[in-house]
Formats: C-alpha cells, sequence, structure tokens
C-alpha cells in the first residue's frame, strides 16, 4: 500500500502496525476453500483493518496542520482506492469490479462504524480552532513590527573646541561625535569632568580634546 507523497513519517508506525496485524489474520484462510462470497468479506476485513489506520493516521495530520481540510478528503478516496486496486491483485480477484466491490464495501463498513464518528468529530474541532484564530485575527491584526531605525553615525567636530576654554554640555558631546546621552554616561563615570554643577556645569576645551584624542588617535 503506497502511502502519499510527503505523508509524515512518524504518523505511518501505527499504519504499519495495522497492516501487520491484517496480513497476520488473512494468512489464516489462506489454502481454505471458500466461497467467493465469503472471501470477498475477508478481503474487505483486511482492508477495513488498514484503512481504519490510515484515517487515523491522516486525522492526526489535519489536527497538526500538516494537510488542510480537502488534501484530507482527496488523500481518504485516493487511499482507499489504491488499497481496493492492491487487495485484489494480491489476493486472486483479477478484476476492475473486484476492487470496485471491495472499496464500496469497504467504505460502507467503515462510514458506519463509531470510528468514523470519531474522526469527523476530531476534524470538526480543528475546523472550529482554525475559524477561531481566524476571526481572532480579523478582529485584532497584528500591528507590523517596526522597522530598526539605522544608529547614526556622528563625527566628532574638534573645531568646536577652538573657539573657547570652556564649553557647555551640548557643545562638548558634539565636538565629541556623540549624543548628549552619552555623554551624560561619561560624566556619570568620571571620564569626564565638568566644572561647576547643575545647568550651569561647563567642560575644559583643553580636556575634551585629550579625551578625544585618547578615544581617537587621528584627531591628533
Amino acid at each position: 500500500m503506497k502511502y502519499p507523497d510527503d505523508f509524515p513519517d512518524h504518523l505511518k508506525s501505527g499504519v504499519e502496525i495495522a497492516i501487520s496485524d491484517a496480513e497476520t489474520e488473512f494468512s489464516k484462510f489462506r489454502g481454505h476453500s471458500m466461497e467467493d462470497a465469503d472471501m470477498v468479506l475477508v478481503i474487505c476485513q483486511f482492508m477495513l483493518t488498514v484503512f481504519t489506520a490510515f484515517v487515523d493516521a491522516a486525522c492526526g495530520a489535519r489536527e497538526q496542520g500538516l494537510w488542510d481540510g480537502e488534501r484530507f478528503r482527496r488523500e481518504y478516496r485516493t487511499y482507499l482506492y489504491g488499497l481496493a486496486k492492491t487487495s485484489q491483485e494480491k489476493y486472486g480477484r483479477q478484476s476492475l469490479d473486484a476492487a470496485k466491490k471491495f472499496r464500496l464495501i469497504c467504505q460502507g463498513w467503515y462510514e458506519a462504524s463509531s470510528d468514523w464518528v470519531k474522526v469527523q468529530k476530531r476534524l470538526r474541532v480543528v475546523a472550529e480552532n482554525e475559524e477561531r484564530r481566524h476571526r481572532e485575527r480579523s478582529l485584532h491584526p497584528q500591528a507590523p513590527t517596526p522597522a530598526k531605525t539605522k544608529r547614526q553615525i556622528r563625527e566628532p567636530k574638534p573645531e568646536l573646541l577652538s573657539k573657547s576654554e570652556l564649553v557647555n554640555r551640548k557643545i562638548a558631546a558634539e565636538a565629541l561625535g556623540m549624543s548628549e546621552r552619552t555623554f551624560d554616561r561619561h560624566v556619570k563615570d568620571r571620564t569626564i569632568t565638568p566644572i561647576g554643577a547643575g545647568a550651569h556645569k561647563r567642560f575644559k576645551a583643553k580636556e575634551l580634546l585629550r579625551f578625544l584624542r585618547q578615544k581617537d588617535p587621528r584627531q591628533e
């Protein structure tokens, strides 16, 4: 029995176990003389065991978001058709009519079973959850992530320090090529020493030039 393309490997184990169990059960009837009607029922029981496991796994693919509803329904029909064809070839009923008969019987049995009811409930839960998420997204659209602003590169302007022996905070920061916030951190760390206090703080041009040369030797 061929799996659909890209069928998840982690969902195949349950189907493989079902195939093994079905093969074991079918082998009990090998070599026995049976009426055609009885053989049809045995083959359909084999198919039902395998198909039930496949639908359970396919439902898992739907629940995990690997398949949508349309894909589930398509693979449901395709796998059943392939299973019927393989069964009629493998167990001696070489005709398309036999394959069709197997498929219709198996489908009828399965869709009348409690397993089918459980699968439909699982699929409904998935669809309802998807619908709820869709409504939530439409009511509360996610705001676009703001683009990060490019960090501005400031060039030192030592010429600002040639006009006066003392400069205020704004001119000092601009002369050193840094923001006033960064400048304040240097003051706090005492790598730059002010004269005065509060709004009257001033900074010696010579000390600022010395700081600038230490930071950037090109300013010699």
